[in-house]
């Protein structure tokens, strides 16, 4: 999310509607992190575990084949 936010900060209002775009993508990956991190304390009280498969993933650990050729 911060790169998005970066980029809110270069785009400005010289495009206010991909500035508004970009915010509102971020308003939802908010959400979606508070949901994640949510669903990982109620799993951590439940299985009494952590849940490791939810979480940032390290760049190291993405297999080349996920990145999207330019």
């Amino acid at each position: 999310m911060p790169s998005v936010l970066n980029q809110v900060k270069t785009t400005g209002l010289n495009d206010i509607i991909a500035t508004q775009a970009l915010l509102h993508f971020a308003e939802e990956e908010s959400k979606h992190i508070r949901l994640f991190r949510r669903f990982a304390e109620e799993f951590e009280l439940g299985f009494s575990g952590r849940c490791d498969g939810i979480g940032p993933v390290p760049i190291a650990e993405i297999p080349n084949s996920l990145y999207l050729a330019n």
